[in-house]
């Protein structure tokens, strides 16, 4: 394997040093967000497996992640075209997982390398992997070591983590890679619709069935093509629930011809490819597909992404809603408009962004406990907005922090397409005498104010236990200004006592 040919932000150095340091307690999980350079760190991971006597073999399912993998870690490849690939030590390996379940002679190599054998997995929230690992007995003492990236480590929809992973390596949150430029500005708007009709599958997902029920009726319909006039766009994708779904659309835009140029893609149409190509090269402006597409399908002209559908997943709701945050240039803004009431089915509301928020990964990895489900596709869980703290929806006071929900909370009119967070600017005058000055200057009743305004929590928590680290006392005034409960403070303090070298990490940010 040849040395690498690029260089590690700041936040990727860091991030793969804790890696390092925790394989040797078991399997490592690294929440790594969309656009935050996951492959440049697998990529410097393997080399440095390599360096050392290791042999790096790198799962995906997905050929254009495979691809990307392959080129950038220098790697000998094992997909469908590939027979049974001798594994030495000096050379990186990634495989398609469909491939290397398949090859008995490959895994029995592999299973001779022992500790020798370094396991990445790229999304690995998904249970794919999960075979091989136990074939191996990846991430166990003695065995092959196990590093999984996941931009969506959620215990509720993959269940199998806490199986493989001991540790955990947390990720930028999605505000801070927006303000390092890595991830596009974003509007956000959410049309209140009747979703009544929802019903959920064995799966998890809204059944095809009730999201046709739901989707296809000419009200909403109108509201589309009232509400799509109102944004300038270059590039649109609408994801759809089913081909059904797909086609009824597609014959609403071809009724509403004009500036709209909608083709339809999803698998096993004959005029996909075709449609695909018209859609990036051509004159083709919409694109229609289903939800499959969301994963991995990245179009930098795209800036209006539309949610024709109710997705049932924290996963799939992220991938689908992050396809117009690639930055481009003369792409200052993009824009997602939420049919489905996503955005409140995974904790948002109206001055808070379900896309956008930041979120406890450490806790959302974990098992939670028992919560109760909800009728009409309602989500079991909310989290807290004082501290992230996964509770039962029904909770009216947070048992982490205290903080008391409202009895009543704002309610949008049906057929009402408001933008999530427009009070952004009431409460700016709040916090404006922090905008310029960088958060690691506040001090912790600026920042429980900071946190309070701006919905940063999660960041602000961080801030002030890396304050801990080099001011003892930080989190108990932090604890007094934000109004949490007595002994928020000193459970963090126990938590931070426990590892002293695990050094926590932010993005400094400036305030805005």
């Amino acid at each position: 394997m040849h040395p690498l040919t690029f260089t590690l932000r700041p936040y990727q150095k860091n991030a793969c040093a804790k890696i390092r340091d925790l394989l040797p307690l078991g399997g490592v999980l690294r929440q790594s967000p969309a656009r935050s350079g996951k492959s440049k760190e697998i990529a410097a991971l393997a080399y440095w497996a390599v360096m050392t006597g290791k042999v790096p073999l790198i799962l995906t399912h997905r050929g254009k992640i495979f691809r990307q993998l392959v080129e950038h870690c220098q790697a000998v490849k094992i997909d469908a075209k590939s027979g049974n690939v001798g594994i030495l030590k000096g050379h990186c390996y990634v495989a398609m997982q469909q491939t290397i379940i398949n090859r008995p002679a490959i895994l029995e190599q592999l299973a001779c390398l022992g500790p020798d054998l370094l396991i990445i997995a790229d999304e690995a929230h998904r249970g794919d992997f999960n075979k091989t690992f136990d074939h191996l007995s990846a991430g166990k003492a003695g065995s092959a070591g196990l590093i999984g990236f996941t931009a969506t480590p959620a215990y509720k929809w993959a269940k199998h983590l806490d199986r493989y992973y001991a540790n955990f390596v947390e990720g930028l949150q999605i505000a801070e890679l927006t303000a390092l430029g890595n991830i596009t500005p974003m509007r956000y708007f959410e049309m209140r619709n009747d979703l009544s009709k929802l019903v959920k599958a064995n799966t998890g997902e809204f059944t095809e069935a009730s999201q046709e029920a739901t989707f296809d009726r000419p009200g909403l319909y109108d509201g589309l093509f009232e509400e799509l006039p109102k944004f300038t766009f270059n590039k649109a994708i609408i994801f759809c629930a089913s081909k059904k779904s797909c086609n009824k659309l597609q014959q609403q835009f071809d009724q509403h011809a004009g500036s709209y140029r909608a083709v339809t893609v999803y698998s096993g149409m004959a005029a996909g490819p075709a449609n695909l190509l018209n859609f990036e090269h051509g004159d083709a402006n919409v694109l229609i597909s289903i939800r499959s597409l969301s994963e991995g399908y990245d179009n930098n002209a795209i800036d209006l992404c539309i949610l024709w559908c109710a997705i049932g997943s924290l996963p799939l709701y992220m991938q689908a809603g992050a396809r117009p945050c690639t930055p481009a240039p003369n792409k200052p803004l993009c824009t997602v408009i939420d049919f489905g009431g996503n955005n409140t089915r995974f904790g948002g509301s109206a001055d808070r962004c379900a896309l956008t928020m930041d979120r406890d990964w450490d806790s959302m990895r974990k098992p939670p406990l028992t919560h109760p489900r909800l009728p009409s596709g309602v989500a079991a869980i909310q989290y807290c907005p004082q501290c992230e703290y996964i509770l039962s929806a029904l909770a009216k006071t947070c048992s982490n922090c205290g903080y008391k929900f409202p009895e009543a909370h704002v309610r949008m009119k049906e057929g009402e397409l408001v933008e999530i967070q427009a009070q952004a600017a009431q409460v700016a005058a709040k916090v404006g005498g922090f905008i310029g000055r960088r958060i690691s200057d506040l001090l912790p009743s600026e920042l429980a104010l900071y946190a309070k305004e701006r919905k940063r929590h999660a960041l602000c928590v961080r801030v002030a236990k890396a304050k801990e680290q080099i001011a003892p006392g930080w989190l108990a005034a932090y604890q007094q200004a934000a109004g949490y409960k007595n002994g928020w403070a000193k459970r963090l303090v126990s938590e931070l006592s426990a590892a002293p070298e695990v050094k926590i990490e932010y993005s400094d940010l400036v305030c805005k």
